[in-house]
């Protein structure tokens, strides 16, 4: 009985984090514009993640630290790129390769009447590769040029397929959904 309860409260805590989890976004250009410049600097494009460092560090040291939301977005940010970070201080993503996904689809192809098709690449808020994976939540086809498609995934991106779902490519970048598109 003891061992049933301790499984169970571990799976709520488990569940019940995740589902508290929040979903950190890029301010508007005009808010950025009024920010520290560690701030500034690590909303830009590209940032420099041991420039923004060292700007973060300077800063608190000549001020007082009260958390905030681009306090705790560095803190999400910096842990993040941890492990990416190339000798010049910019983030390093790994290149990707369709045939890292053969085996998937390759074992999908042999074990019943489905083929992945895609979209085998999906990306992140901010352009990034992301799992390899995405839930699709609506599927949509136009009317008026039936090889146009669209399709909503969970993580709040828009694909567009031109020729019939042959090939997908994210329409949504610059825009931001929240999580899950499904209308």
């Amino acid at each position: 009985m003891q061992s049933k309860f301790y499984a169970l409260l571990a799976v709520l805590l488990f569940f019940g984090g995740n589902m508290m989890a929040q979903n950190m976004y890029r301010p508007s250009d005009y808010e950025i514009s009024t920010l520290p410049l560690w701030a500034q600097k690590m909303y830009a494009e590209q940032p420099n993640v041991l420039e923004v460092e060292a700007l973060y560090n300077e800063y608190y040291r000549q001020h007082e630290f009260v958390k905030s939301y681009h306090t705790q977005y560095y803190k999400r940010w910096r842990r993040n790129v941890e492990n990416r970070i190339g000798e010049d201080g910019f983030v390093v993503d790994k290149v990707f390769n369709p045939d890292d996904f053969i085996p998937y689809s390759a074992q999908a192809k042999s074990t019943g009447s489905w083929s992945v098709v895609g979209p085998i690449f999906n990306t992140r808020v901010n352009g990034v590769q992301g799992s390899g994976q995405t839930n699709v939540y609506s599927l949509d086809q136009c009317a008026g040029a039936t090889n146009v498609l669209y399709c909503g995934t969970e993580p709040g991106e828009v694909y567009k397929s031109t020729d019939g779902g042959v090939s997908w490519e994210n329409v949504s970048m610059a825009l931001h959904f929240g999580s899950g598109v499904n209308a």
